[in-house]
C-alpha cells in the first residue's frame, strides 16, 4: 500500500488517475475524489425524451482536459441551468484539479472541501453530470427518427460551466449510478431480495436505453455511409448550389437595399422642390410691394445723403415691415423719441408714424455743424426741383480754407542793448 504521507495533492491525484490509489484520499482539509466530468458517444436524456450524441473527437484531446482545470464542482444542478453568483456560492463544493481521458470518458481528480458533501458520496454511489454552453446552436443539429424521437449530434462546446454531483447521470447511460468512484464503500444494507429487485430496474432500464442507443448508431452510421458514398462531384456540386444560392439571397438583398435608397432619394428630391417652390413664393413681391419698398428707399436714400451714404437696397426674401425696420436702424440713434425703443418693439401699424419722426430727426442731425466727425466738412447732396444735383458742405471752413491762408511769421525788434521784444 503507497505511504502517502510525505507526498502533496498533486503527486496523490497523479496516483489515483493512473489507478494506482483509491478514490477517496483525505489530504489536510479536504479529500480527493475521481469523477467522471463527461462520457462520449451515444445517451439518452430520459428527462427530455432526446439522444444525444456527443462526438469524442471534441472531448478526448489535450485542448479540452485543459478547459477542465479548475472546473466548478457543484451539488446538483442550478434551476437555471448554468451557475450565477449566488448559485455558486449556494452550491459550490470543490473543483476539478488534475483532468485525464478513461477509455471513452473524461474523468478528473476533484479538491471537494465540503463535509456533508465528503459525507454523502462516502456513504452511498453517486453519479456526475457536466453542463456545457453551446453559443452558436447552429452548431448542433437535430434528426428526427421513425419512431418520433430526436436525435441531437452535438458540436463543439463554447463554455463547460460546471460538473454537478447528483444520484443520477446521464452518460451513467441507464446503469446504476457510477460517476463518483467510491472505492472504499462497504456493503450496500439492503436484503437479497430488495438488492435483486434493483439490480432487475437497473438492467430492464439499461436494456432499454442500449436498443434506443443501437438504434441511433445505426442510424449515424447509415448517414455516414451515405455521405461517403456520394462521389466527389456530386459533394461539389451540392457546394456549388450552397455557394450559388448564398450569392442569389446576397444580391437579392442588395437589390432591395439599393430600391430602398433609391425611393428614398426620389422622397428626398420631392421635398426639397415642394421646398424650393415654397421658398419661390415667399420671395415673390407683389406690384404693391414693390412700390412700397421703392417709396421707403427713396425716402431712407434722401436723408442717407445727407450723411454723404445711401440707403440699401432689400435682400431676397425680405418683407416691406422687415426692410423698413432694418432702415430705420440706421437712423433711430438720432431721435431721442425712439433711439431707445426696439426695433420688433414698433407694430406694422405705426411704422409710418415712426418714419416720418425718425428721418426728420436724422436730417435735422445731419445738418449740424457737431454731426462731422473729426473736424472738416461733409458733402450733402439733394436734388432741386428741376432735377439738378446740388451740394452742399457743413462743418468746420476754417479746416478747409487754412489751407490756403499764409504761414504766420514771427519777428524780433531790438530796441535797447538788452532789451528785447516779441
Amino acid at each position: 500500500m503507497t505511504d502517502t504521507s510525505q507526498l502533496n495533492e498533486l503527486e496523490i491525484a497523479r496516483l489515483m488517475a493512473a489507478g494506482e490509489l483509491d478514490s477517496p484520499q483525505s489530504v489536510v482539509n479536504m479529500q480527493l475524489w475521481a469523477m467522471r466530468i463527461t462520457g462520449t458517444g451515444t445517451a439518452y436524456r430520459s428527462a427530455l425524451d432526446e439522444f444525444v450524441y456527443r462526438p469524442p473527437e471534441n472531448y478526448l484531446n489535450d485542448e479540452f482536459l485543459a478547459r477542465c482545470n479548475g472546473l466548478s464542482v457543484i451539488y446538483e444542478h442550478p434551476e437555471k441551468r448554468t451557475l450565477d453568483s449566488e448559485e455558486f456560492a449556494d452550491r459550490i463544493i470543490g473543483s476539478i484539479m488534475l483532468a485525464y481521458i478513461k477509455d471513452d470518458e473524461v474523468w478528473g481528480i476533484a479538491k471537494v472541501y465540503d463535509d456533508h458533501a465528503n459525507a454523502v458520496m462516502g456513504e452511498k454511489k453517486m453519479s456526475t453530470s457536466p453542463t456545457v454552453v453551446f453559443r452558436n446552436l447552429e452548431d448542433n443539429s437535430t434528426i428526427e427518427l421513425d419512431n418520433g424521437a430526436a436525435i441531437l449530434i452535438e458540436g463543439k462546446p463554447s463554455l463547460l460551466d460546471h460538473l454537478a454531483v447528483c444520484e443520477l447521470g446521464v452518460w451513467d447511460k441507464g446503469g446504476e449510478p457510477a460517476g463518483v468512484l467510491n472505492q472504499n464503500l462497504g456493503a450496500v444494507d439492503m436484503t437479497p431480495e430488495e438488492m435483486k429487485a434493483k439490480a432487475d430496474e437497473f438492467e430492464a432500464k439499461a436494456q432499454a436505453d442500449a436498443e434506443k442507443c443501437s438504434e441511433l448508431e445505426k442510424k449515424i452510421a447509415g448517414m455516414q455511409a451515405k455521405m461517403d458514398a456520394m462521389p466527389a462531384a456530386a459533394m461539389e456540386t451540392a457546394a456549388d448550389k450552397a455557394k450559388a444560392d448564398a450569392e442569389a439571397a446576397e444580391k437579392e438583398a442588395k437589390e432591395k437595399a439599393d430600391a430602398d435608397e433609391l425611393e428614398k432619394a426620389k422622397a428626398d428630391a420631392q421635398k426639397l422642390r415642394a421646398d424650393v417652390d415654397s421658398l419661390r413664393a415667399s420671395m415673390t413681391l407683389s406690384d404693391a410691394d414693390r412700390a412700397k419698398i421703392a417709396e421707403v428707399q427713396m425716402r431712407a436714400d434722401s436723408v442717407s445723403h445727407a450723411f454723404g451714404d445711401s440707403a440699401p437696397g432689400p435682400v431676397i426674401g425680405e418683407s416691406v415691415p422687415a426692410y423698413r425696420r432694418r432702415l430705420l436702424g440706421k437712423f433711430k440713434e438720432y431721435s431721442d423719441a425712439w433711439k431707445a425703443v426696439p426695433l420688433e418693439a414698433i407694430t406694422d401699424a405705426a411704422l409710418e408714424v415712426v418714419e416720418r419722426q425718425v428721418y426728420a430727426d436724422a436730417a435735422t442731425a445731419a445738418r449740424s455743424p457737431t454731426s462731422v466727425t473729426g473736424g472738416g466738412l461733409r458733402e450733402i447732396r439733394r436734388t432741386s426741383p428741376g432735377g439738378h444735383q446740388i451740394s452742399e458742405f457743413i462743418g468746420d471752413v476754417s479746416v478747409f480754407t487754412s489751407a490756403f491762408k499764409p504761414p504766420v511769421r514771427r519777428f524780433v525788434s531790438q530796441i535797447n542793448k538788452g532789451d528785447t521784444r516779441h
